[in-house]
Order: C-alpha cells, then sequence, then structure tokens
C-alpha cells in the first residue's frame, strides 16, 4: 500500500472519528446556542480553521449572526446591516469561495475582508425537510482550494447540525407547552379553589340567616314560645317558612351544581326498590299537583324490582322532572311516571310526561344548560333558575346514562331517563350502610338534597321522636356551641320546651372548658366559631379518652364536598348542614341519649 493511500486512509479515519465525536457533543447540547458553539468548534476542526459563523434568519427573514469564532463584532453588525438594506434572505445553496481577490464585487464586503483578513470562505445550508433554518459559514486567512470530500463532510455537518436543531426546537416547543399546561392547569386550579371558597363562603353567609328564618317559623308554627297563633298568624309563618325553604332549595340546587361539575361528589350506590323510589319522588310534587288539580298516574312495569343507583340523587333528578312537569302542566292536566326496562340495551326507562305547553323544537337545545331559561322575558308567567335539568342531566351521567326529550308546543314533554338497569340481589351485594349511627340525615336515602323532609310519609321524622327523657328522673344536659346569637336563642328554647338542659359555649375554647366542668351528655358544635373553630374544638376533646363516647353533632353551614367526611373523620358522631331543622335535630338527639 503506498503512503498517498495510508494517509488518505488515515485522513479518512480521522476525519470519522471527529464527525462521530461531534455527533456525540451535538446530541448532548441542551440550549440552541450551545448546538452552534459546539457545530462551530466541529466543523472548524473537520476543515481545518478556527474561524466560522452560523447565520439564521430572525423574524422577518432577515440574516443574523447567532454565534461566531474568529470574527469581530463589527464585522457582524455590518454584514446583517448590509444584508438587510438588500432585503436579502438566506439561499439554500451551498456558496464556495477559494480566493476572495477573485471576487471583487462589492467595495464594503471588499475591504471588510482585507480588515478581518479574510482570504477565502464558504457557506453550506442547514437545511432539514424543506426548512432553510439559516447558514454555517467557514472563513480562512489564506486561500483555500475546497477539495470534494471536504465538501461532502461539510455537507454532511450541515445536515446533522440541522438534524439535531429541528429536533431540540421540537423539545423546546414542547416543554414550553407542557409548562404552559401547567401553568394553565395551576390557574385553574386556583380559579376552582377561588370559587369553592366562594361558594362555601356565600353557602356560610346563607344558611346563617335562614337558620334563623326556617328555625323560628318551625318554633312559631309549633307554638314553642306561648301563645296560640290565629290562623291568619299560622298563614303568615307558613308563607315565611315556605319561602326560606325555597332559598335553600335554590342554594343546595347550586351547590349540588358546583360539586358536580368540579368531580367533587360521589355516588352512593345502593340496591333500591323502583317502586319506592318512584312513591318518594311523587311525595314530593303531591302538594303541588292538588294545588293545581294536575293528576299524577304512575305506570311501573311488573318486569321491574331493584335497580342499583344512588337512590338520593336519582330521586333528586325525578323530583325535578316532575316539578317542571306540574309547574308547565294546566289546572286539570296530567303528569305521567312510567317506568319501563329496555332489555335489548339494558337500560331502565324512567319516564316523566305531561300535558303542558309543550316546548319549540328550537329550544330544545337549551334545555339542560346551566342558567339558562327558555321564557327569560320580564313578565314570564314561570319562575325559576334554570338549574334544575342541568341537575338532572349530571346526575344522570353520573350514572352512565343519559336523558331524552320530546316535545310539542301545546301538546306537553315526555323526558326519559335511560340509566343502565342493574339488578342486585341484597342478599350477595355489598351496600352502603345508612345507619343513622354511621351517617348524618341528609345523606340517608329517606332524606333527598332538596330541605331534607321524609320522602315518604312513613318515613316522617316525626313518627320516631321519642319521650325517653321525659321518663328519666333528670334531664339530660346538652353543650351548645354556637356564636350566633339568633340561633343560641332557637335551639336553646326548642330543646329546653321538651325538657332538655342546656349550657352555651361561644367558641372552642369555651366548648373545651364547659364538656370538662359540666359534663353534658351530648354536644351541639357549630364548626365556624371564633378563638377556635369547632373542627380544633372536636379533636380536643376527642384526645380525653374520658370523653370519647360523648355524641358530637357538627353543626355548620359547610356544605362543600368533604365538609361532611372531613368532619366526621375528626370526631364528630353525626354531621348535619344548616339551616337546621328542629324536628330532625331533636330526633338525632333523642336517638343519641
Amino acid at each position: 500500500m503506498s503512503l498517498r493511500t495510508q494517509s488518505e486512509i488515515a485522513l479518512q479515519i480521522e476525519r470519522l472519528n471527529s464527525l462521530y465525536h461531534l455527533a456525540l457533543a451535538l446530541n448532548q447540547a441542551e440550549t440552541i446556542l450551545d448546538i452552534y458553539a459546539v457545530a462551530l468548534d466541529g466543523i472548524g476542526q473537520a476543515l481545518q480553521t478556527s474561524r466560522a459563523a452560523v447565520l439564521v434568519p430572525d423574524a422577518e427573514g432577515i440574516p443574523r449572526y447567532r454565534a461566531a469564532i474568529g470574527i469581530s463584532d463589527r464585522y457582524q453588525q455590518t454584514i446583517e446591516n448590509y444584508l438587510e438594506s438588500l432585503n436579502q434572505s438566506l439561499d439554500n445553496k451551498t456558496v464556495l469561495i477559494p480566493d476572495v481577490e477573485e471576487r471583487h464585487n462589492v467595495k464594503l464586503l471588499d475591504e471588510l475582508r482585507e480588515q478581518e483578513g479574510i482570504k477565502a470562505t464558504a457557506s453550506f445550508p442547514l437545511h432539514y425537510q424543506g426548512e432553510n433554518l439559516g447558514k454555517i459559514i467557514v472563513y480562512y486567512d489564506a486561500s483555500h482550494i475546497f477539495t470534494s470530500e471536504e465538501i461532502k463532510l461539510a455537507k454532511t455537518i450541515a445536515t446533522y447540525i440541522a438534524t439535531v436543531i429541528t429536533r431540540k426546537q421540537s423539545e423546546i416547543a414542547l416543554q414550553q407547552s407542557y409548562q404552559q399546561l401547567a401553568d394553565t392547569n395551576i390557574q385553574l386550579a386556583h380559579a376552582t379553589r377561588l370559587k369553592d371558597e366562594f361558594l362555601a363562603n356565600m353557602s356560610h353567609e346563607l344558611r346563617t340567616p335562614l337558620n334563623a328564618i326556617l328555625g323560628l317559623s318551625e318554633g312559631l308554627l309549633e307554638e314553642s314560645y306561648g301563645g296560640v297563633l290565629s290562623d291568619r298568624q299560622k298563614k303568615a309563618i307558613t308563607t315565611i317558612e315556605r319561602s326560606g325553604k325555597h332559598l335553600l332549595d335554590l342554594i343546595n340546587d347550586i351547590l349540588d351544581l358546583a360539586k358536580i361539575e368540579s368531580g367533587k361528589i360521589e355516588l352512593q350506590i345502593t340496591s333500591v326498590s323502583v317502586q319506592h323510589l318512584c312513591n318518594a319522588s311523587l311525595t314530593f310534587v303531591k302538594q303541588m299537583a292538588d294545588k293545581k288539580k294536575v293528576r299524577l298516574i304512575t305506570q311501573i312495569s311488573t318486569e321491574t324490582n331493584t335497580i342499583l343507583v344512588d337512590e338520593r340523587r336519582m330521586c333528586q333528578a325525578l323530583i325535578n322532572l316532575l316539578s317542571n312537569a306540574v309547574k308547565f302542566t294546566p289546572e286539570g292536566g296530567q303528569v305521567t311516571l312510567a317506568v319501563q326496562p329496555d332489555l335489548a340495551r339494558q337500560h331502565l326507562c324512567l319516564s316523566v310526561s305531561d300535558t303542558g305547553i309543550g316546548i319549540a323544537s328550537e329550544n330544545i337545545s337549551k334545555l339542560f344548560q346551566s342558567f339558562v331559561q327558555i321564557d327569560s322575558r320580564l313578565n314570564r308567567q314561570y319562575t325559576g333558575t334554570g338549574l334544575g335539568l342541568a341537575l338532572v342531566r349530571r346526575i344522570v351521567e353520573l350514572h352512565d346514562g343519559v336523558v331524552t326529550v320530546e316535545s310539542e308546543v301545546g301538546q306537553g314533554s315526555h323526558f326519559t331517563i335511560h340509566v343502565p338497569y342493574r339488578q342486585c340481589n341484597l342478599g350477595q351485594c355489598n351496600l352502603r350502610s345508612y345507619n343513622l349511627g354511621q351517617c348524618d340525615l341528609e345523606a340517608n336515602p329517606l332524606y333527598p338534597s332538596k330541605s331534607a323532609a321524609p320522602i315518604a310519609p312513613s318515613s316522617s321524622i316525626s313518627s320516631i321522636v321519642s319521650t325517653k327523657h321525659t321518663t328519666q328522673g333528670t334531664a339530660p344536659l346538652i353543650l351548645l356551641a354556637e356564636d350566633n346569637e339568633i340561633t343560641q336563642e332557637i335551639i336553646s328554647e326548642y330543646l329546653s320546651a321538651r325538657g332538655y338542659q342546656l349550657v352555651i359555649a361561644t367558641n372552642g375554647l369555651e366548648a373545651i372548658q364547659q364538656v370538662r366542668t359540666s359534663s353534658p351528655q351530648l354536644i351541639l358544635m357549630d364548626l365556624q366559631m371564633p378563638q377556635m373553630d369547632g373542627l380544633t374544638a372536636i379533636q380536643q376533646i376527642r384526645a380525653d379518652w374520658t370523653l370519647a363516647q360523648v355524641p358530637i353533632v357538627a353543626l355548620t353551614a359547610l356544605a362543600m364536598a368533604g365538609d361532611r367526611e372531613k368532619c366526621l373523620a375528626m370526631g364528630a358522631t353525626y354531621y348535619m348542614t344548616k339551616p337546621v331543622r328542629l324536628k330532625q335535630l331533636l330526633a338525632l338527639i333523642q336517638k343519641s341519649l
């Protein structure tokens, strides 16, 4: 083998080795500027020059120096200004100038090259998949004849540089997208937290005065404050109570919708009798229907028995549909609740039909939107917030079902809930217990979300009120920890009239002291109090093993997702949201003592 051949092979090996190390260095570069720096060093070594630069088009396509070695800032700025004056963009051609003195054509460039000592130059495009990413330029202090091997090597390097730049730009863009997504998620989480805080605060601020309105109304109607009320007085107080319940319904609807939309609601699935579900729902609208002389009809297939649903939520959905049907049906009309299994689809169809005013086809798409009402005129005939049907749809969707509607103006409407028909044998299914000793009254399936009143007459809370405390020698002592004076007065007078003794604490610290000095048999604990809140007080009371068995009822206006679970986890025995229904509270007390 000739010496020349050996020299060429050695040079080829050296270049391949340099190219390999250059590729490694380019792949390890963390930024675009790092890539430029590695690229200039690598191409300089490959083409045996210490002077090189990278030109990249800006947003307007004008070439700008992004990195350079061996070239002065003045030279870079002058070239940029010159190219900008010509509005000249970078092309995709390889340009070789072995001797700049043979290319005398622009006086400015000749002078610059002379000042910089540039005798030869070449530029290679950074081109990848049709996109012009710029050019890499090499400069020589003496004239230079570019061999085919050098040109081939330079083009290979330029192509690889362009590939790495493109990949890095994609990585950066992806990282920016991830960061934007993360920032957006943070903002959404912050907005959600603010919304939850706002709803919780509004719930508290609205429930507190409603507690007074409903509590006083209930006490007055039962003549707990002495004296006999006239029929006119009873009618006025009943109106006040009914209006308060309506406001409470609106609050509950808004909170329920907020919980569902934020994903903070979990279904309590149990095996429910379809017959009971329908009868319970009809009970809630019977009075309204009787008042309008609207007939309520049920058509329940004998093939249906039980279904796996959240009884409270599904009852809430049916009540909303039935209430709407009665509301929009003229006097003397008819509302039908029909239940029929769809065995082919394994669905149970619960339909509510009416002979009411009907809905125009162009308005049907608006029905299930929150806070949207079809009749938005100032002189509208039918009241409402536009939340009922939105809640129905979301409750049904939580059950993996759908709601459909058929309607014609003047002919009535037909709403159908389609839910998976999952039946369950009570002896084989692991169901969640709803024992009053384990959960709050409002969560019990006997009590749907609206006003926490009983669904069926047989479950009336008044029917389970016992009088066992009157047979005992000493009246039970109850500690009421509550900072609101009106609530103190309402609960104290109501329970005192029924034979209980009460001691009052206005904050958590006083509550702990009273528990230790008075030894109450039951504690009614408000959660939001000054100095020390109720949750902290409950924790400290439970920390004393001698007080571990004292029942504690958490009374609170906090009704957001997780509030009940948090109270029970802290040591509360029961959880009741304000406004507190006095009969329910009395029933719970008598069950606990």
